[in-house]
């Protein structure tokens, strides 16, 4: 048998430049912005998230507060200042702008859905005032879905969170709901701070934290000690047909003070998880068999769903574009083959 040379065109160095623009074909039609895969319906959550955000803004602008594009580059208006009086501990600026992105709303919603949530089923967001992003994009979430929630919030932030005293969470939410772009209210809430009872703060910070919950009409967890905290946070938390727990921003009640929680990944924590999983409300969650997505250390969770440096979505692979990619790559092994047989 014989092999024969097919063809040679453009020489062997214009071969070359047709393969390396084919790869760079690929490279655009696979890894480029614009290709992630969302349903309508995670569209339309995406949106909503991304107007509450600019409708929220627009409202500082107004009010005189809202953060410079230095500190809020997206102008979501989420981003608070670097300290205050109901300011709890310091804070990564970098981690508060990444979790502003419009894109968590679908990275929550697909860890609802991935569990097996559906309408009805009871769901409890605990979140702290560290990430009002996060919690306006899991509420939203949980809301495109039908969940039941129940939502209790701690009140005081860490720098760069919802740690301006008269836009606190509560106050963020309350301003949301008005708006119509979510409609779940805090069942109750706590100070944050210390023992979650606003320990550590000014006077004038706590009467700020309790002015916020009178506006919103939300009563205050009360405790005297923090395993008080634990049992009575826990026992508005944990209520009966609770299937799933949302813990966001590490309120001390929710972590406990075992130490070994700091080394506990964030993502979903499933019940079965053999280790240390603190003494808080979370690991009381999970020995009552209920799952808990554990919402901390933003940067390494962003770059697991996706979110990492991109500005609105959740990476993937349009089915269109990875058919063309494909099917570019049929065509030039085939009319690009070297030899054949005689």
């Amino acid at each position: 048998m014989k092999l024969k040379r097919e063809f040679d065109w453009f020489g062997t160095s214009g071969q070359i430049w047709i393969l390396a623009a084919w790869a760079i074909l690929v490279g655009i039609l696979v890894w480029t912005p614009g290709n992630e895969v969302v349903t309508m319906d995670e569209s339309r959550l995406l949106d909503r998230v991304f107007s509450a955000q600019r409708t929220l803004h627009e409202k500082r602008v107004s009010l005189g507060t809202a953060s410079p594009r230095s500190i809020d580059p997206s102008d979501s208006g989420l981003i608070g200042v670097e300290w205050s009086t109901i300011t709890t501990t310091a804070g990564d600026l970098g981690s508060k702008i990444l979790s502003v992105k419009p894109g968590w709303a679908v990275v929550f919603r697909r860890w609802l859905d991935n569990e097996g949530l559906s309408r009805g089923d009871r769901i409890t967001i605990l979140s702290s005032g560290s990430f009002p992003g996060l919690a306006v994009s899991a509420i939203a979430a949980a809301e495109s879905l039908d969940l039941d929630i129940n939502l209790l919030v701690s009140l005081g932030s860490s720098a760069w969170g919802a740690n301006i005293p008269d836009m606190t969470l509560t106050d963020i939410l309350a301003f949301l709901r008005k708006e119509g772009f979510i409609s779940t209210r805090a069942n109750a809430c706590t100070l944050g701070a210390g023992w979650e009872t606003g320990r550590g703060l000014a006077p004038e910070g706590i009467y700020a934290l309790r002015a916020s919950a009178i506006r919103d009409g939300i009563p205050v967890i009360e405790a005297d000690s923090l395993e008080e905290m634990i049992r009575v946070k826990g026992e508005a938390a944990l209520i009966p047909g609770t299937r799933f727990l949302v813990q966001i921003g590490g309120g001390q009640a929710d972590l406990g003070t075992d130490p070994s929680i700091l080394d506990m990944p964030p993502g979903i924590i499933k019940p079965s998880t053999i280790g240390k999983t603190g003494n808080g409300i979370v690991a009381e969650a999970l020995k009552s068999g209920i799952p808990v997505l554990h919402v901390l250390n933003i940067p390494l969770l962003a770059r697991g769903s996706g979110l990492y440096g991109r500005a609105r979505l959740p990476a993937g692979v349009s089915p269109v574009r990875l058919i063309a990619a494909l099917g570019s790559g049929i065509f030039v092994l085939w009319r690009f083959r070297r030899w054949e047989a005689k």
